[in-house]
């Protein structure tokens, strides 16, 4: 497979511009997929394009064998970034998206290729910070369902609903043993501006732990609140949208 064939499997593009001046590439959360970025490029300035990752073993690739580990998961995104990186780009990820964004980042670093112009980090601890649960991609299916009610990111109606269960479990282990096994390894932080997002109801990413990712850049910072839980991007859409948009345009006019 050539790497065009790879990006039309990784990547689906909401819309596709005709010369886009700026890239956003956009990970989803545990258990999501590119439907967490629908309509997002209708909110965002028309030179924008978002990209977003649809990841193997969900979706439209749910035959493909699922990726468990972290370092695997992000050597793939890179390789299949690594030829769309003509340009002006960004990496946009929430919860374990913002984890595998900023890898990847480092990872391209590492590969002497294009860094983004801006991470923006979304309900996602720094990651050198000591888990603040324990691991529940292991635990037996009662127990994993009642970790993810009480996490708040699925409806009860699609919890209650055990055919749809059936599918969904195998992806949201795989997605928690991606996040439960992530071991951080320490390295130089990245020339690149960090946006870190946060919800002032999340238990599970507070204040303190998205003020510690200033210690991964050493250029520009700054933390956002949203009002909303863990899943603040789907309470809060509007506003998330309203600042991304403002960020992208201050950088377009400074371009």
């Amino acid at each position: 497979m050539n790497p065009r064939d790879d990006a039309r499997a990784w990547l689906l593009v909401q819309p596709a511009r005709v010369a886009p001046r700026f890239k956003l590439f956009c990970l989803p959360y545990a258990g999501g997929g590119t439907t967490v970025f629908h309509g997002w490029g209708a909110a965002l300035p028309a030179a924008v394009e978002v990209q977003a990752l649809r990841l193997p073993g969900r979706g439209v690739r749910l035959r493909e064998p699922a990726i468990t580990e972290m370092s695997a998961l992000v050597d793939a995104v890179a390789s299949v970034l690594a030829p769309e990186l003509g340009g002006p780009y960004g990496l946009f990820g929430h919860s374990m998206g913002g984890r595998v964004a900023f890898e990847v980042a480092r990872e391209l670093a590492r590969r002497g290729l294009p860094l983004p112009a801006q991470l923006w980090i979304s309900g996602s601890r720094a990651p050198h910070l000591p888990p603040r649960r324990a691991p529940i991609h292991d635990l037996p299916e009662p127990e994993f369902i009642a970790e993810l009610r009480r996490y708040g990111g699925a409806p009860e109606e699609v919890l209650a609903n055990q055919e749809l269960m059936e599918i969904c479990i195998p992806i949201l282990r795989t997605d928690f043993a991606l996040h439960d096994t992530y071991t951080h390894r320490p390295g130089p932080p990245l020339s690149v501006p960090f946006c870190v997002f946060g919800g002032t109801e999340d238990h599970y990413a507070l204040a303190g732990d998205l003020e510690a990712w200033s210690a991964h850049t050493t250029a520009s910072f700054e933390v956002q609140m949203f009002p909303g839980g863990h899943f603040f991007v789907h309470d809060a859409r509007a506003l998330v949208l309203e600042r991304l948009a403002r960020d992208l345009a201050a950088w377009l006019d400074g371009a």
